[in-house]
């Protein structure tokens, strides 16, 4: 007999897909605007430390982006794979769609945060100046970012714990 599994949605990824999209944008837009040699490091103060070529710059921002997509898309649909996901569709322990979604686009944080890298070093070399620190940008894109997931799991943890205790029925079909 043949297993079953949940398909794979583009909902589960669409927040690191689209941050990827709009860096590709940034990209198209400004890089004509660099100079051959970027800047793409600094110290804690925002002087600058390193340098490389704009196009291999470009192309290290962008590809860690796509390589967080691309894992972020493996690893879910690896999940789709799962018999127990399969299986727990008409539970009420857990709606796997919205664990899956969740799980998927959860790296949009650290993704975020590699845009704004990307950013701050295209403002930097066109402007010699930043926005603010990276380090500040990461704490709060991964503060807020912590926060809003909290807000999106708390009723999946609140319906797996009324199913894993007894306090809702174990099947939709009830």
């Amino acid at each position: 007999m043949k297993a079953e599994f949940l398909r794979f949605k583009f909902s589960y990824v669409i927040i690191p897909f689209i941050i990827l999209a709009i860096s590709i944008i940034i990209a198209a837009i400004f890089y004509s605007r660099l100079p051959a040699e970027v800047v793409y490091s600094f110290d804690l103060h925002g002087a600058p430390v390193g340098s490389a070529s704009k196009g291999g710059t470009t192309a290290l921002f962008l590809g860690l982006e796509l390589a967080v997509l691309l894992l972020s898309a493996l690893v879910i649909w690896s999940f789709t794979r799962i018999s127990a996901f399969n299986k727990n569709r008409d539970d009420y322990w857990f709606n796997p769609e919205k664990v899956l979604a969740l799980m998927g686009n959860m790296p949009g944080i650290i993704q975020i945060i590699l845009a704004y890298a990307f950013v701050d070093m295209i403002i930097y070399n066109i402007n010699q100046s930043h926005v603010i620190a990276l380090w500040l940008f990461s704490v709060l894109a991964l503060v807020i970012g912590g926060i809003i997931s909290l807000v999106y799991a708390l009723p999946i943890i609140r319906q797996a714990w009324q199913g894993f205790n007894g306090t809702q029925g174990t099947s939709k079909k009830e």
